[in-house]
């Protein structure tokens, strides 16, 4: 008797286990939907049929229900974690389309797992006790089900989310970072739409008879004595004075200060990641709102598709043209992106011999300088258009990047993240002094326009108060920039007094493709001259224009005239 109650509740415990686990399992995520994917009344129903649809895929070939069911809930999962980190990194939750963009390359996955080695050893433990726990549902699982009715499972589940797949979802895409897993079902229609037709352009109705079509024009001649250009993108810049509440050294603010002696405001796209967004819509002066859900996989989707971009502006007028990138070439795919678009020379880290993706500043200008000094001894009447990027000023700033400098700064109420990264920029602002001597001294006799920019704010300012929360517009939920999505430019000049500048309060970030070829006096094309008139007409403003149809018209001039290509 005594050792039948013993092994009683033994014989009980490994038999119920799994279906405990699964049955609370499937409660907890019921309850997530209720609280938390509820912006409407079908939404958590919608959530829970479009799960079920994955489970019952998964049903189908493995033939177990409670497996099925508990695989599902663990991708499920999985989704709501990198689609919120996501957010919080980027802006934007976890597009269907991401899992290709983001894997699909060995050197995009290399930086994810070095930039951000906490998250990433958290995805593979993650990954790693799913798969424990699946092996084991797979051996325990005794629930088991025919092919026949896992496949009427699959048909109803499918019938229950098309059924219930007609929620107001664009009117909760503005709030999508509280939705994640709503957001990633209904991009999965984006994401096959993106394969089978490529991108969508916002633009207005083709007019037959074309009006007023734009011209590319031949090939142009600068003077022997034209300025070359010098772009650089300062990676994670901001003006800390944007922020007031920010204590730092004062001796920082020349730093964001052009040859004019003002601040020049930037609107950009992204925050806290995404540079190859902000890189898109200065090099091709498109907005990547304009291509909807799909503008976070522009670059990529864009290669070849564009004919009139910054440096093929400037090839087009006998500039040699080149890029000094901080990562290797295939990181998501900007190497492809940037020789479509008439980059002839293209330096990645291996290239430039870089030892790690955090070089500082000085690294990559030295290589820029060593370039000009090559090209100008074998040709010495060649105009150079240099594209640098740098990454100093990169998360994270848990650590002291070149210990060995001493920054002095001031007492203050500033986090120790902060305190790096206000101490990166110092070196940074050193390192770009220097250049500018080295350029002034090496090359006497040569006029350089120097163009430096912030590609977005880093996510240390989520401390500021005076920062609002970041709500990114969607194509139907257009309003205000968000402080988050300022940072600043410069235009600098050596031997050379470049035009004047807009005087808007910020200016959209596609807009500076145009200012980058007027600063260098380059002859304008129909395009870049349209670009300036949408420039004034919306004051600075590009997909937050006020004239919304006057910006849809430029991009239908834009497709009629084949400057761009989303067929």
């Amino acid at each position: 008797m005594n050792r039948f109650q013993l092994a009683l509740p033994i014989r009980l415990t490994r038999t119920h286990v799994y279906p405990a686990l699964t049955a609370a399992s499937l409660l907890i995520f019921l309850i997530y939907l209720i609280r938390h994917e509820n912006a409407y009344a079908l939404m958590p129903i919608e959530t829970l049929a479009n799960t079920s649809v994955i489970a019952a895929t998964i049903m189908l070939i493995s033939r177990r229900v409670q497996f099925s069911i508990l695989l599902a809930l663990a991708l499920t999962a999985v989704i709501v974690v990198v689609s919120r980190k996501m957010f919080e990194y980027l802006a934007a939750p976890l597009h269907a389309y991401d899992i290709w963009f983001y894997l699909g390359s060995r050197d995009t996955i290399r930086f994810l797992i070095s930039g951000y080695t906490y998250y990433a050893f958290l995805i593979a433990l993650g990954f790693t006790l799913a798969t424990v726990v699946g092996v084991y549902g797979w051996r325990r699982d005794r629930v088991k089900i025919g092919f026949r009715h896992a496949a009427l499972c699959l048909i109803c589940a499918v019938v229950a989310a098309w059924l219930t797949s007609g929620g107001p979802y664009q009117r909760i895409y503005s709030a999508m970072e509280r939705f994640p897993l709503t957001v990633f079902f209904h991009t999965i229609d984006d994401a096959v739409a993106i394969v089978e037709r490529g991108p969508l352009l916002d633009a207005s109705q083709p007019k037959k008879p074309l009006r007023n079509p734009f011209h590319l024009g031949g090939p142009c001649v600068v003077a022997r004595n034209a300025p070359h250009v010098i772009l650089i993108h300062q990676e994670s810049g901001f003006p800390p004075s944007l922020f007031p509440s920010i204590t730092y050294d004062r001796a920082l603010d020349p730093y964001f200060v052009s040859f004019d002696g003002k601040l020049h405001k930037l609107g950009v796209e992204t925050y806290g990641g995404g540079s190859w967004l902000t890189e898109f819509s200065l090099l091709s002066g498109i907005s990547t709102y304009s291509f909807g859900r799909a503008g976070r996989f522009a670059q990529a989707l864009m290669r070849g598709r564009i004919k009139e971009s910054v440096p093929q502006s400037f090839a087009r007028c006998g500039y040699q043209t080149a890029t000094f990138y901080t990562m290797r070439s295939n990181f998501v795919v900007s190497g492809p992106f940037y020789k479509s678009i008439g980059f002839k020379d293209f330096f990645d880290a291996d290239a430039q011999g870089a030892k790690s993706y955090f070089e500082r500043d000085s690294f990559y200008y030295g290589n820029v300088i060593k370039y000009l000094a090559t090209t100008f001894k074998t040709s010495p009447a060649q105009r150079v258009m240099v594209y640098v990027l740098t990454n100093a000023t990169h998360h994270p700033y848990d650590y002291k990047m070149s210990p060995e400098i001493d920054v002095p700064q001031p007492a203050n109420k500033n986090s120790a993240d902060m305190n790096e990264y206000l101490r990166r920029m110092m070196i940074a602002k050193w390192d770009y002094d220097a250049f500018k001597s080295e350029l002034a001294k090496r090359f006497p006799r040569e006029k350089f326009v120097i163009i430096r920019y912030g590609d977005h704010q880093p996510l240390i300012t989520r401390e500021v108060p005076e920062s609002e929360k970041l709500l990114p517009p969607s194509a139907s939920a257009r309003g205000s920039r968000p402080a988050k999505l300022v940072t600043y430019y410069v235009v600098d000049a050596i031997g050379y007094t470049p035009l004047e500048l807009p005087d808007h309060d910020i200016l959209d970030v596609p807009y500076l493709s145009s200012i980058i070829a007027r600063s260098a006096r380059l002859p304008l094309t129909d395009s870049h001259l349209a670009r300036l008139n949408l420039m004034k007409l919306c004051q600075g403003h590009y997909f937050f224009c006020k004239r919304r149809a006057a910006v849809l018209d430029f991009h239908r001039r834009l497709l009629d005239a084949k400057l761009i290509d989303v067929n």
